[in-house]
């Protein structure tokens, strides 16, 4: 999920050696936790509309319980408890990462960009080969050859 705010953005590992980095990844946190507050919010407001509007239909009929109305906030509050943790894990494992490779902060940051650099490279190639080799199987059945 990208924010608003341009230093939420970046990966944990471009705030090393800044001072104010756990004040960053805290503000970064709260603004993705209240971020999915929103979105609980709206979910929870259309499950208890669909329990009051569905309240007093027969048994029959198709009913909104009302205890699916507190799942949303549930989710929140696992994605809260993770994300919490998460972020300040990541952060001091790419200190700690960078602590005994003995890189300096340019050369850890280079490798680790080139790191990244070969992951994605080589995700968007398995895609490619795999979207040319599906198109090469299913071809026939989707033209309706004989």
């Amino acid at each position: 999920m990208t924010t608003y705010l341009p230093q939420c953005n970046i990966p944990e590992r471009m705030l090393i050696g800044l001072e104010n980095a756990p004040e960053i990844l805290r503000t970064c946190k709260s603004h993705s936790i209240a971020y999915y507050f929103g979105v609980a919010l709206i979910i929870t407001t259309f499950l208890f509309m669909g329990f009051l509007f569905t309240m007093d239909e027969p048994e029959t009929n198709f009913k909104v319980p009302l205890w699916i109305v507190v799942i949303p906030f549930l989710f929140l509050l696992i994605y809260a408890i993770s994300r919490s943790r998460s972020v300040n894990l990541g952060y001091d494992s790419e200190m700690l990462e960078m602590q005994l490779s003995g890189m300096s902060k340019k050369d850890f940051l280079n490798y680790k960009i080139g790191d990244d650099r070969s992951k994605l490279g080589f995700a968007a190639s398995a895609t490619s080969a795999g979207v040319l080799a599906g198109t090469n199987i299913l071809g026939p059945f989707l033209r309706g050859d004989h």
